[in-house]
């Protein structure tokens, strides 16, 4: 093998294409990890906690829009 078969170009770009992330982006990627891991653990507390969990879930929810109801006036 010759030695400058293993040599590669480097290229420095003309332009820097980098964005820096803002705190808006690391807010919403934190907020969409958390309730990532929370969609994904429903179904499995659902089949431990029986129809009982159903029932309280589907109260919570209607506990959170009548909330967000109140919020919205």
């Amino acid at each position: 093998m010759a030695n400058n078969e293993l040599r590669i170009p480097l290229q420095t770009p003309t332009t820097e294409t980098t964005e820096s992330s803002t705190f808006l982006r690391a807010c919403f990627n934190g907020t969409n990890a958390f309730l990532g891991m929370g969609l994904m653990t429903v179904p499995y507390a659902l089949s431990r906690g029986g129809w009982l969990s159903l029932i309280l879930f589907f109260l919570i929810a209607v506990l959170t829009f009548f909330t967000a109801i109140l919020l919205k006036r």
